[in-house]
């Protein structure tokens, strides 16, 4: 467990990525040339993970290895936000099981939370939509 000042300092480092990421504008075209291996090596130096484990693992498998990395409820939210924007560049038959786990992700996100959020449920309600 982290100190809270260690723990403050690196939940900054990860926003930093996050917001990194998600200000990055997607192309079809680039994303499976390069983008998508660009989004593997920021995925794997912040989470320790990369979108085919993320594909290929179960939805309980992906949250214990979230809360091994002590994140808090923001930035479960931010990945959640990235699978979604991911989601229609990654292959049909690949689409539904990430709406999946952005779902859980969220899910997790409201429950860590302990605050009611109407961005979180319309969330939750668009990833549903999805799967």
């Amino acid at each position: 467990m982290l100190s809270k000042g260690l723990r403050d300092e690196e939940n900054e480092k990860v926003n930093q990525v996050f917001d990194k990421i998600m200000s990055i504008q997607f192309v079809p075209d680039l994303w499976k040339n390069e983008q998508r291996k660009a989004m593997n090596v920021h995925l794997q130096n912040l989470l320790n993970l990369t979108l085919d484990d993320i594909e290929n693992r179960s939805v309980e498998s992906l949250l214990n290895d979230l809360k091994t990395h002590d994140l808090e409820f923001a930035n479960y939210e931010l990945f959640g936000d990235l699978l979604l924007k991911l989601l229609p560049f990654e292959a049909e038959t690949n689409q539904a099981n990430l709406a999946q786990k952005a779902l859980a992700v969220f899910e997790t996100a409201q429950q860590e939370s302990k605050i009611f959020s109407f961005s979180l449920i319309q969330k939750i309600n668009h990833a549903k939509a999805l799967r």
